[in-house]
């Protein structure tokens, strides 16, 4: 199971340079300025992601920001 995303993690880290961490099978977490969004979608459609089912928002007012989660 995880050896499928350990690659594909891998790989994600060393093109853009991004942290994250395998959660579990289908599962990687990756965090992403607004700076690389676009780019990284962009290759992931280019590796066969086809399905993104949701996006979140969570408010953070404390802190004037609002964090996008994509799945």
């Amino acid at each position: 199971m995880e050896s499928r995303e350990r690659e594909i993690f891998d790989k994600i880290k060393s093109v853009f340079g991004v942290d994250g961490r395998i959660q579990r099978e289908w599962r990687i977490w990756i965090s992403v300025g607004d700076d690389k969004l676009i780019e990284i979608c962009s290759w992931l459609k280019h590796h066969d992601f086809v399905h993104l089912s949701a996006i979140s928002v969570t408010d953070w007012p404390e802190k004037g920001k609002y964090e996008l989660t994509y799945h």
